[in-house]
């Protein structure tokens, strides 16, 4: 089964409990499958099978980046063909580093997706955590809120400060 932190992702209340609604899905993922399979539309599906495929990329990016830095750290500086490898593993971590990021970016706003399309078809309503979220979403309209901005994505552009997806 696949976890993942609890996490302030934005600024936004809103936010925030809509992804916390496509994390819940993700870590209940298989019990979904296999109970609740026929309620799920397509795209649903897909949006979640994304999310889990991308989350066990993050952790091979983060698995390799590891073993770069290590490299990195126990490499001597001695010869000039040892200072083209040192180059080539900074490139690399570089690289890594960037997809890593790109990567969570889109799992956060493919979860706030998630959650919305729970929220919108209250699946799950009868589980107690989906229940309580969709509670606390349902406050937050019932004050005036609403749920998606248009003219931003659900995700603000301190994503770099959020937290890592464990497994």
């Amino acid at each position: 089964m696949f976890l993942m932190k609890d996490c302030r992702i934005s600024e936004c209340y809103k936010k925030n409990l809509l992804i916390t609604l496509g994390k819940l899905a993700i870590n209940n993922y298989p019990s979904i499958i296999l109970e609740y399979n026929h309620q799920l539309s397509g795209e649903l599906k897909n949006l979640m099978t994304t999310v889990i495929n991308d989350l066990q990329i993050c952790r091979q990016l983060k698995t390799r980046i590891s073993k770069l830095q290590t490299e990195l750290n126990s490499s001597s500086y001695d010869n000039k063909r040892n200072n083209n490898r040192i180059q080539a593993y900074k490139d690399s971590l570089e690289l890594k580093k960037k997809r890593l990021k790109h990567l969570r970016t889109d799992n956060y706003e493919q979860l706030a997706k998630i959650g919305e399309e729970f929220f919108k078809n209250r699946l799950l309503n009868h589980d107690r955590k989906f229940s309580n979220v969709y509670s606390q979403l349902e406050d937050e309209l019932f004050q005036g809120g609403c749920i998606k901005d248009y003219k931003n994505t659900y995700i603000n552009k301190y994503i770099n400060k959020v937290v890592n997806f464990i497994f």
